[in-house]
């Protein structure tokens, strides 16, 4: 089934099969013109909020087969795999979703249930960052980049932020807008340097030269 949808995409949005505490920080995210796409489980989360996801990726294993059952009356895309993989449904739908080359991939269910998930995830960002697409893993409470150059961020004042190093050495970093401002230092890891700053007003900007650098936005 072809999804016109794909023609003018924009930003692709991930529901990982993951925790959903807040139903509302959801619905006021996620904007008409979005392709959702769902890991497996995260088809459940989706249609609990009212959503009709553009396609369903994994080895169902997860998905409720009532839910799929209805879904299946919409234009939703079923790509299914063999429970025997490599690759988790998250991984599988990031695939997907470079693949449709949009300006931004954002993930929602991401963190929580299990630590070893969450960090398999938070990996996964590097995926994305290869493919030169902006992406954002995100709930209500907290929002996780991986950069490796730029990014400026719309923030309130003391909204806390921490920047971890991904790579051995993150060079020249510099910050616009942080209580704890760097001016060209280098990160390592293995480091709390960058542990839990604070933004002084409604803007901050971080720029670096070389390496990848996770940064974890505290919203509140």
């Amino acid at each position: 089934m072809i999804n016109d949808k794909t023609k003018t995409i924009q930003r692709v949005v991930i529901f990982a099969n993951g925790q959903y505490s807040a139903p509302k920080y959801y619905k006021e995210t996620i904007q008409p013109e979005d392709y959702l796409i769902c890991a497996d489980g995260g088809a459940n989360a989706a249609f609990s909020m009212g959503f009709i996801p553009d396609e369903i990726i994994g080895d169902f294993d997860s998905a409720d087969a009532e839910i799929l059952k209805k879904l299946d009356l919409e234009k939703t895309i079923y790509s299914q795999y063999p429970s025997a993989k490599n690759e988790s449904d998250l991984e599988l739908a990031i695939e997907k979703s470079i693949s449709l080359s949009p300006d931004l991939i954002m993930i929602f269910g991401a963190m929580g249930k299990r630590t070893d998930h969450f960090l398999i995830n938070v990996m996964l960002l590097n995926r994305i960052l290869r493919g030169n697409i902006k992406a954002v893993m995100s709930d209500q409470t907290y929002d996780v980049f991986l950069i490796d150059d730029a990014i400026a961020l719309q923030t309130e004042k003391d909204m806390k932020l921490t920047l971890i190093p991904l790579s051995d050495v993150v060079k020249n970093v510099e910050t616009q807008g942080l209580r704890y401002a760097l001016n060209k230092e280098d990160l390592y890891a293995g480091s709390s340097r960058g542990l839990s700053n604070e933004a002084l007003g409604n803007r901050v900007t971080i720029n670096l030269s070389e390496g990848r650098l996770l940064v974890i936005v505290i919203k509140k």
